[in-house]
């Protein structure tokens, strides 16, 4: 994995050729530019960005959150945070996370004695003085939702941020989301969806609602892939009433998905290839 500065030309020189590799892994940082007042089109274009200027065959990679940029729930919104963990870990490639985001907490303006920049925290283990991160003393500072943001407490809430996380990671293994295609039902300036698909395996749509008012989504039409019903597998942790939320995996009529302002689900289907 390589750490490029410059251009996205530049960048994907790091991929080397066919006669010699530079780095497997060369850092796409595009995915940092999202931030809340981006729409579902911007989205679909720093996807594809990196690919379009990738040589043949490269595999990806998607940087969502470094110390170098604005925490993800600060520069989207905490509400967001989940729909792009979602977009991050079902997308083709590798996903590249900063501690702490998993929690959703954001930036602060506190500064310790070695005036490192306000992302960095100790990690927030619990309640406790330092996070649980220490019995000592510590040069980073405390971030002041601790006793809110920490491991221990989203361990103990089923929809925490945390726990999504840990759902998006498992799926990754998925043969659809290492091998399998990847398209865009539908993209407007509210609406980011995103299948990935593989034949003989289950197949992912993550539909993200990325705009300020709330919608109901018909995919009728939208994708051959797309089967009539699919199957609630992960929701954000905003979206705790109607349909999507009754029980644990409801299945939904893809003609009828409602989405309020900033809530995200990942669904599970059978795909539909054609002989």
């Amino acid at each position: 994995m390589a750490e490029v500065s410059g251009s996205l030309n530049t960048s994907v020189l790091y991929y080397g050729n066919e006669t010699f590799t530079l780095a497997e892994l060369p850092i796409n940082n595009h995915l940092t530019e999202i931030n809340e007042m981006s729409s579902g089109i911007e989205l679909q274009h720093h996807l594809d960005l990196w690919k379009k200027h990738s040589p043949e065959g490269a595999w990806p990679t998607l940087l969502v959150g470094s110390k170098k940029v604005q925490r993800l729930a600060s520069r989207v919104g905490e509400e967001l945070v989940d729909g792009m963990h979602m977009v991050a870990f079902i997308a083709k490639g590798t996903p590249i996370t900063y501690y702490g985001d998993e929690l959703g907490i954001t930036d602060t303006s506190a500064k310790f004695p070695t005036d490192k920049v306000s992302s960095e925290t100790v990690m927030l283990w619990s309640n406790e003085t330092y996070g649980g991160f220490t019995n000592g003393s510590s040069l980073l500072h405390v971030h002041p939702d601790y006793q809110t943001h920490n491991v221990e407490v989203q361990e103990n809430d089923k929809q925490s941020h945390m726990k999504i996380y840990r759902r998006l990671l498992a799926l990754r293994g998925q043969p659809a989301l290492n091998f399998g295609l990847q398209a865009y039902p539908l993209v407007t300036d509210e609406i980011f969806s995103m299948i990935r698909v593989r034949k003989g395996s289950p197949g992912y749509l993550v539909v993200v609602n990325m705009g300020g008012n709330s919608t109901v989504i018909d995919f009728t039409g939208k994708s051959s892939y797309l089967p009539e019903v699919a199957r609630v597998e992960i929701r954000s942790k905003n979206l705790i009433t109607g349909i999507l939320a009754e029980g644990d995996h409801p299945k939904i009529s893809l003609n009828n998905v409602p989405l309020e302002s900033k809530q995200a689900v990942v669904f599970s289907f059978v795909p539909i290839f054609e002989d």
